[in-house]
């Protein structure tokens, strides 16, 4: 059974939103197994690279604060 209440749609390419299909909303974005859709590929790319490299650089700024010898940094 599809659960409507829980579904999303979106629309990808030229997919005309005025469109609906079993009354789901459409969103711009959603997240899907950690990785953003937007409706193109780059913007997709764009997104879900940009969430990696914050939590990258987060987890490097508190790493480099704290307490540690070069070679426990480095590991």
């Amino acid at each position: 059974m599809l659960n409507i209440l829980k579904s999303k749609a979106m629309a990808v390419g030229a997919w005309d939103t005025m469109i609906y299909m079993i009354d789901i909303p459409y969103c711009k974005e959603m997240r899907l197994l950690g990785a953003s859709f937007t409706r193109t590929v780059t913007q997709s790319g764009d997104v879900s690279w940009a969430r990696l490299t914050v939590k990258g650089r987060a987890l490097a700024r508190d790493v480099y604060g704290s307490d540690l010898c070069l070679i426990h940094r480095i590991q």
